[in-house]
């Protein structure tokens, strides 16, 4: 089979369409491609929107990783850090939602002791390290020509 013709089969739509579901279902979800740096720091908002807190890093705990989420407090007195798995959240825009867990749940939850290794910020959720783009080089001063 030529590859225009695979491009005409069901074989293919199913894959498309599929794609995205079989992401979803992984433990890291929807998250895998994104760098790490770019969900650290994001809202952490409930089913109804509300503000329940911040992704302050996300940390490998055995084979699963975790979001380390400051909850509650005012302006950073009084907040408290619990881990939830990175299952539990789905991106949004400059957000993440919960999907299950709600804000009396989450100041509930013991503390985040500290003990797992942080993800760090230059690799995506899955661990795959990021291209860093090196800046161009500066250009060259032109020299004016002397006229004759």
């Amino acid at each position: 089979m030529s590859v225009r013709e695979f491009l005409k089969t069901p074989a293919l739509a199913l894959v498309l369409v599929a794609s995205p579901a079989l992401a979803q279902d992984s433990p890291l979800g929807a998250f895998a491609d994104i760098a790490v740096r770019d969900v650290v720091g994001l809202t952490v908002l409930a089913g109804g929107g509300e503000n329940v807190g911040e992704v302050e890093s996300l940390v490998k705990s055995g084979d699963d990783v975790m979001a380390v989420l400051g909850v509650g407090g005012f302006l950073g007195f009084g907040e408290h850090d619990v881990a939830v798995p990175l299952a539990e959240l789905q991106p949004a825009e400059g957000a993440v939602l919960l999907k299950t867990l709600d804000l009396q749940t989450l100041e509930e939850m013991p503390a985040y002791d500290g003990a797992s290794e942080a993800l760090p910020m230059d690799v995506t959720v899955a661990g795959t390290p990021i291209a860093v783009e090196e800046p161009a080089p500066a250009a060259e001063p032109l020299t004016p020509v002397p006229s004759e």
